[in-house]
């Protein structure tokens, strides 16, 4: 019942009473390997047929709606301007009522090999295809509006060209920083470092070893640096970004391959004039360096991108 717009009382079950939705599922999948020299081979298909049964009887049983307490009482909606009305729905000819079984069936099925062209690099190619079908209605929807649009309900479409090709690659830099470090000759590896840019220690702190283990370790107290497979690192704000061509990371032992010269004399140079009452002093120091050694430093060289 209604008043003033808004339900005030509700009398009896729900109007979709009593309600059912069973799905039986049936699934069948498996997949097979095959691995030949340098190519892993993968096939696999999977198979789901969902049986449904939903039953849904929306107002079969029949719905008042009252707009005072006094037509209540009196046991028959008869304002229809005050919205009393009563509505009761029936099945409609060719079809099951309230009981519907929207069955679905599908089907998938892929192939991919996966080609190791080098140690740290993985082609991977692929096909899968998808088949989803549904249960078509038994009826068409006679309603003028969808048969002016051009609309036709009496089935449902199937995609049969549901192809997916697939390309992918897994790079593992691992063994690139592994190389760089065995290029350096064994006596200079004792005390040797990393040297790089923030922008360049970002993306190698993210790289992981073929267990997921992050190679890029923190320090293990205050005083002590990062590692990077053993070795510290140092970030240096000179080092260029990573692009193409770039000699983005250096490691090496830079105590015999850089040397660090200064003169010890000091130039002073005593300014009365410019900044009166003040007077200025400008000190002037030469300091250099230099590579001496450069088979204690070696530079890692990023491809053309």
């Amino acid at each position: 019942m209604r008043q003033g717009g808004r339900t005030v009382l509700t009398i009896g079950r729900n109007f979709f009473s009593p309600r059912e939705t069973t799905i039986k599922r049936f699934q069948l999948a498996d997949t097979i390997t095959l691995v030949r020299g340098q190519h892993q081979w993968k096939a696999g298909a999977d198979v789901n047929l969902d049986d449904i049964l939903n039953y849904f009887p929306g107002n079969f049983s029949g719905a008042y709606t009252f707009s005072s307490l006094a037509s209540f009482d009196g046991g028959r909606p008869s304002n229809a301007a005050a919205g009393e009305r009563y509505v009761q729905a029936f099945a409609g000819a060719g079809t099951t009522g309230p009981t519907t079984e929207p069955n679905i069936k599908e089907f998938a099925a892929f192939v991919q090999d996966e080609w190791k062209v080098r140690r740290d690099l993985t082609l991977t190619f692929g096909l899968r295809y998808d088949l989803q079908s549904f249960a078509q209605p038994t009826v068409q929807n006679p309603d003028p509006q969808l048969a002016a649009a051009g609309i036709d309900t009496s089935f449902l479409k199937t995609d049969k060209n549901n192809f997916a090709p697939r390309v992918g690659f897994a790079w593992n830099p691992q063994d690139k920083l592994v190389d760089l470090v065995q290029a350096l000759k064994a006596p200079y590896r004792q005390g040797a470092a990393w040297v790089m840019n923030a922008s360049t220690l970002a993306v190698i702190r993210k790289f992981k070893t073929s267990d997921g283990a992050f190679m890029w370790q923190p320090a293990l107290a205050a005083d002590q640096p990062a590692t990077l497979l053993g070795y510290p690192v140092i970030e240096a704000a000179d080092m260029p970004d990573i692009a193409a061509n770039s000699l983005s990371i250096a490691f090496g032992n830079f105590r015999h391959g850089y040397v660090i010269t200064e003169r010890n004399e000091t130039s002073v140079l005593r300014d009365p004039y410019s900044n009166k009452p003040y007077v200025n002093f400008y000190s002037v120091k030469r300091i250099g360096g230099a590579v001496v050694n450069s088979e204690a430093i070696k530079l890692m060289k990023f491809s053309v991108s």
